[in-house]
């Protein structure tokens, strides 16, 4: 899952057409009185933008410290009290009504990011009236086939060891399974883009996606892989998109990679298969790529790739994924144990460090090392 830091929530604000956008979508979508939810707050503008246009409440959510710069924003604006922060996930949230416009903007190079998408099923159910305003309408997802000698150079470089006399290809045999986010120009496609997939947000009954695509190569060339984009539709018919040409977008274009480069002749055709599945808090994908000339029985080149094929995992990492194995305490759970029993309201985090430190001695050399134990425990379960 993409982190954002303040820099990227700047080049947001910078990408005109995107916040351009969203804008004039909750222009549209605010009526006076409102109550609205935000799902994924950043800085705070779109809730600011809610309160300008005449919400009456904003029920706002950020579970990262860009909600610190939220809270200063919605005080000097003079929205502080209207605006309610709450750093849980929405899944977790209990509100005193429900609210009629739903906010929520949550990409990267892609349209699938986290549980966001169990996170609005689940807000649909609890958090909103039925016939409330979703401000994101649709994603209609694209691909094309790509020559990306960068992109597919880059993941080759990294891994060739000959210049040292070695063979590092056991690295390569994972990492041609990794997407990465790239920005390819409009004249790198070979084919023309082909949907494979839509999102409608509104009436979402599952965070995974299956699509299937039949490209046709216009162009010769070495072709690297696929370049996936999507087209956001939003409230009022407002919208954006990511695709290769647009230089100002800030999440670039997502890149599948073959596993090797393949030249292609004009009338080829490629077929592909994806899926997007959830596990767990991240998504796996799943790729497959056929590759047809004229009347060949036999396919040019044929690809079945996925993201779980470039986990590092051994037998022992892959007996861990299964359902059936049995798990044992480890001395990291110990600690863990040791102070979830201990968290309770009362006790300050010195105290806290001071207890582990006494009742593990051997594992921490310091106070500041139990202290920092300590915090890890805390920011991760939120307390």
């Amino acid at each position: 899952m993409t982190t954002y830091n303040l820099v990227d929530y700047g080049e947001m604000l910078r990408n005109d057409e995107r916040i351009t956008a969203y804008h004039d979508a909750i222009r549209a979508a605010i009526k006076p009185g409102a109550v609205v939810l935000e799902i994924g707050a950043g800085t705070g503008f779109m809730a600011l933008l809610a309160c300008k246009f005449g919400a009456r409440r904003v029920y706002t959510l950020e579970p990262a410290d860009a909600i610190i710069v939220a809270r200063q924003a919605a005080k000097d604006n003079g929205y502080a009290d209207r605006i309610v922060f709450h750093r849980e996930r929405s899944t977790e949230l209990t509100l005193p009504e429900r609210c009629d416009v739903l906010i929520s903007d949550l990409r990267g190079a892609n349209a699938f990011y986290g549980t966001h998408l169990t996170d609005l099923i689940d807000a649909r159910e609890r958090l909103l009236t039925p016939d409330a305003t979703w401000i994101c309408q649709t994603d209609t997802l694209f691909a094309a086939v790509v020559e990306a000698p960068g992109g597919r150079s880059e993941i080759d470089a990294q891994w060739d060891g000959a210049r040292w006399g070695l063979d590092l290809g056991s690295a390569l045999r994972y990492a041609v399974h990794s997407p990465s986010r790239q920005r390819f120009k409009a004249e790198q496609l070979l084919t023309p883009s082909v949907s494979w997939g839509r999102i409608d947000f509104p009436r979402l009954v599952s965070p995974h996606l299956r699509g299937e695509a039949a490209l046709t190569v216009e162009r010769a060339g070495p072709a690297q892989g696929l370049a996936l984009w999507f087209e956001v539709r939003l409230h009022g018919g407002f919208g954006f998109s990511n695709s290769p040409g647009k230089a100002a977008s800030v999440y670039g274009s997502h890149f599948l990679p073959w596993p090797k480069t393949v030249p292609l002749l004009a009338g080829d055709r490629v077929e592909l298969r994806i899926e997007v599945i959830l596990s767990g808090q991240s998504y796996e994908w799943h790729w497959a790529t056929t590759i047809r000339r004229n009347d060949q029985a036999e396919p040019v080149a044929a690809f079945k790739q996925s993201t779980f094929q470039g986990h590092l995992l051994d037998a022992d990492g892959l007996r861990r994924g299964t359902a059936h194995y049995r798990p044992t305490v480890t001395a990291a759970a110990e600690e863990e144990r040791f102070l979830l029993e201990r968290i309770d309201g009362q006790r300050a985090q010195g105290e806290l460090a001071a207890a582990l430190r006494a009742r593990f001695p051997e594992r921490f050399a310091d106070d500041a090392a139990a202290l920092a134990r300590v915090l890890r425990t805390v920011r991760a379960v939120g307390a």
